[in-house]
């Protein structure tokens, strides 16, 4: 077994063939003999906060066929394709997406994302690259469960206007100096993820503010809502799901598990968290949030980008 190997395990939780399991070249299939081509954009992965145990990574990677093969490769940092060495396999799910979780230490190595051409072990040509950070939250390392910009608000079931049109996120900015999200990834524990992105204008929540991102960003065709960025790549849930936000290295910020059951759940009313309660420690709880009762846009109830109401 390669050294590499060693050090680490990477499963794929999310997938549609048989589970993933540490893998080693073949005979005569060795890395630098299969990875000859330098990365595309296409399958960008991202690194989330573990869907499964605390302190760990994962990578997601979206945009490939349902049921398409997909192998992981790693390399020391900087150190290049001819360096790279298969570590896991897993499928794409029926949306095309996959998530690896990354266990071990990882810090300061490449991950390749390469889909595998049918009745070959390993795919010929790289699609994605990802560097694990040195100082990612691997083996332990406390990761905080909230942070400088909270969840706020949630609209995940519109009536006015279709969920693909009508769902948006609101966040809290707890701290005394603007913070700039652009580039921090949104996501569940499932498959879905999408990084914040404003074509590098920058997504600002305001000291002490709220900002807002939606699906669609035209407020004719989103509800009303005046949204800062839209995302894609991203669905919520009408009953159980999560809304997680983490910085680019993969460092947890917040995260929300809803459901429809001990959560508020009527329908063109937004998730709200409680105006007295936008502290790191109190959204968790569901008594600390309820149903919005203001009208805005087009009907549905919320407050998006503004003061919430006291629950």
């Amino acid at each position: 077994m390669h050294s590499l190997l060693s050090g680490f395990l990477l499963a794929a939780p999310c997938f549609t063939q048989s589970p993933a399991s540490p893998v080693e070249p073949s005979p005569g299939h060795s890395a630098p003999e299969v990875l000859t081509q330098e990365a595309s954009a296409a399958l960008a992965p991202v690194l989330v906060p573990s869907a499964t145990s605390a302190g760990q990574l994962d990578l997601i990677c979206h945009g490939g066929t349902p049921g398409q093969g997909v192998r992981l490769f790693a390399a020391p940092a900087g150190a290049g394709l001819a360096h790279a060495q298969p570590v896991a396999r897993a499928g794409m799910d029926g949306d095309g997406a996959v998530r690896f979780s990354l266990h071990g230490s990882l810090r300061g190595l490449d991950l390749y994302v390469a889909p595998t051409a049918e009745g070959l072990l390993f795919g010929p040509t790289v699609s994605a690259m990802v560097r694990v950070p040195a100082q990612a939250p691997m083996d332990g390392l406390p990761v905080p469960k909230a942070g400088a910009v909270l969840i706020s608000e949630i609209h995940k079931d519109p009536s006015a206007v279709s969920d693909t049109a009508g769902e948006w996120i609101e966040f809290y900015n707890t701290t005394p100096q603007a913070i700039d999200i652009e580039g921090w990834v949104l996501s569940d524990l499932g498959s879905n993820a999408t990084v914040l992105d404003n074509g590098g204008a920058g997504i600002l929540v305001p000291q002490r503010g709220y900002v807002v991102v939606a699906r669609e960003l035209d407020p004719s065709l989103n509800g009303g809502v005046v949204a800062a960025a839209a995302y894609s790549q991203f669905t919520l849930s009408n009953g159980d799901d999560e809304v997680v936000l983490s910085r680019p290295n993969g460092l947890l910020v917040d995260e929300v598990h809803y459901d429809d059951v001990s959560w508020p759940d009527v329908a063109g009313a937004t998730l709200q968290l409680s105006n007295v309660r936008l502290g790191p420690l109190w959204n968790d709880d569901p008594s600390h949030w309820c149903a919005a009762t203001q009208p805005y846009g087009s009907g549905d109830l919320g407050t998006p980008g503004v003061k919430n109401d006291d629950c």
